[in-house]
């Protein structure tokens, strides 16, 4: 099991426009604890990951609280190159001879002796 990591800021105020520092706060007291581990790459190790946001009341300001279970990193998928578009045929008509097949005609009945 993964080892979660827990970091709480306090907002200054109760509007959702303000709370922006208090979450860079908050990632950044994340990254801290994960390098106190010793790992590198510290803020790389949160991409593609997710973390849960959690906004509680706290009198006239707003805690805000970010949590991190590292996952499995996922394997990168290798980009896929765009195919060029095929040459669409004009239509033809039902009876027309599809291209690289010779029509076939009713064989005739053998000759009667």
């Amino acid at each position: 099991m993964s080892k979660t990591y827990t970091a709480t800021t306090q907002a200054s105020s109760r509007q959702a426009q303000d709370w922006g520092r208090a979450m860079a706060q908050s990632m950044k007291s994340l990254a801290a604890q994960v390098s106190a581990e010793g790992a590198e790459d510290i803020h790389e190790q949160f991409f593609g990951q997710d973390l849960l946001l959690h906004i509680a009341e706290a009198g006239e300001m707003v805690d805000i609280t970010l949590t991190w279970t590292p996952q499995a990193p996922q394997t990168p998928q290798a980009p896929q190159t765009p195919q060029a578009p095929q040459e669409q045929q004009a239509p033809q008509p039902e009876s027309a001879t599809p291209q690289g097949q010779a029509e076939q005609l009713p064989q005739a009945p053998p000759p009667e002796h």
